[in-house]
């Protein structure tokens, strides 16, 4: 809503992908404001618009249920003014393409049903059609947002529906789609992998950081509203230094900071005193995820956590009882996982991603280099 700011490259992109039916996948780790990006555009185009969430599918018929929830989402945008109208087309539409579809209404809303609900893959294909049709007659666009799309890839008819998505998107015209999803890396190789069928289907925005500048235009504007004052630079560089940019555990330690003090400023230590409510607050969820690794990954994290820049080099291979080529196994791994990001591309350095987990890990092993 009105907190949405910066994204104005990747907005203008994103726009431009819609109105020229170009499909679009946004890459991002977790909270990153992929799907704020999405919504935000959608939602200030003049075209009809639905988004699905493909979180925890168990097989291909609930994969091709939601898309079809989808499918008729749009529909009934496209058809609220005149039904019956529509109706017709859409009759018309399942006699020439000789599929048995069930075309009828539900109150006020028009209702497609396949007749052969097993056949999920063709039935997502002619859904998908049958709204193509109705976007052509009657000349106007529409977007497909997909959150969580990775879901497909873990299913075992993976191939299948993403070969009847792009043997439709590539032929589609007035219908766009925008793919998202909290797995990134997997994500990637979906749409990357030149042996999987939706290999360079879409345009790649990749979300970053948002820069310090857009922050503090922003925070200052709304501590003018709140406290009369600009905030203080060290408070700004304290809040830019904890949350590490990442848009998620900006906006975390803010809502702390209104929440605390909404009369006086904070000053540096209450900011800091926040943050570690904030880490106590998330410390079963973190411990939870950190339970996951293994005892060498979680070694290998701790390093990292810790500013060590030479994991591969003695002095850790040393801590670590691992091999140098262990290590950089490990170290891809956790990449792969979203646990660390390279913050050199010249040379192996690495950084957590996630600022509660290395703050925690901190926290948990402040010892550990001793």
């Amino acid at each position: 809503g009105t907190a949405f700011f910066d994204r104005f490259e990747e907005s203008k992109r994103l726009k431009n992908n819609i109105l020229h039916g170009r499909h679009t996948l946004l890459l991002a780790p977790r909270r990153f404001g992929k799907t704020s990006l999405a919504r935000h555009v959608i939602k200030h185009l003049d075209i009809s618009k639905t988004e699905l969430d493909l979180f925890l599918l168990l097989d291909a018929k609930a994969a091709g249920a939601k898309l079809l929830e989808g499918v008729k989402a749009l529909i009934n945008q496209l058809t609220i003014n005149n039904p019956e109208k529509w109706f017709r087309y859409l009759n018309d539409y399942f006699l020439q393409s000789k599929k048995r579809w069930v075309v009828g209404f539900k109150g006020v809303r028009l209702e497609i049903i396949p007749e052969h609900k097993e056949n999920v893959i063709d039935n997502i294909l002619e859904g998908l059609n049958a709204l193509e049709y109705l976007l052509v007659k009657k000349k106007q666009r529409a977007v497909f947002f997909i959150d969580e799309f990775q879901e497909i890839a873990k299913l075992e008819e993976s191939r299948a529906l993403e070969g009847v998505i792009r043997h439709f998107a590539q032929s589609s015209s007035h219908l766009s789609f925008i793919f998202s999803g909290s797995d990134w890396h997997m994500l990637a190789h979906m749409f990357e992998d030149e042996e999987r069928p939706l290999y360079r289907l879409c345009d790649r925005i990749n979300l970053g950081k948002i820069p310090e500048n857009y922050y503090r235009d922003y925070l200052n504007a709304i501590a003018k509203k709140t406290w009369k004052r600009q905030m203080s630079d060290d408070v700004f560089k304290e809040i830019m230094n904890l949350s590490d940019r990442y848009p998620y555990y900006v906006n975390a330690i803010c809502v702390y900071l209104w929440d605390n003090f909404p009369n006086k400023q904070p000053k540096v230590a209450q900011v800091q005193e926040c943050w570690l409510r904030y880490i106590k607050d998330l410390l079963k969820e973190t411990r939870t995820t950190l339970s996951t690794l293994t005892l060498s990954q979680l070694k290998v994290l701790i390093l990292v956590s810790q500013g060590m820049t030479e994991l591969s080099g003695k002095e850790a291979i040393l801590i670590l009882n691992l091999s140098s080529s262990a290590v950089l196994k490990i170290l891809r791994q956790l990449e792969v996982m979203d646990y660390v990001e390279k913050s050199d591309s010249k040379k192996i350095v690495y950084e957590v991603v996630n600022p509660v987990v290395k703050y925690s890990l901190k926290m948990f092993y402040q010892n550990y280099l001793e």
